[in-house]
């Protein structure tokens, strides 16, 4: 699974059955239920890194015009 990713809000505006702290007991969690070190460091913040390598690789492209003169965008992931 290549566009999964955990997260939670650790400034407490969303309560959370952890904090920063539990992310260990979530780690073991995974790779307990099968989850190789790949694809546990994926879903922990590996596919975080990859989007946003993406969208800033993506932003600092120079934009063209279309016939309209309306900036193009493009799909990002």
């Amino acid at each position: 699974v290549d566009h999964v990713a955990l997260g939670s809000d650790f400034y407490g505006a969303v309560p959370a059955p952890f904090d920063a702290t539990g992310l260990v007991h979530l780690t073991a969690g995974l790779l307990d239920a099968g989850l190789d070190d790949d694809t546990t460091h994926k879903h922990l913040g590996g596919h975080v890194r990859r989007l946003l390598a993406d969208v800033l690789h993506w932003a600092a492209l120079p934009h063209r015009q279309d016939d309209e003169g309306s900036a193009r965008t493009g799909r990002l992931v």
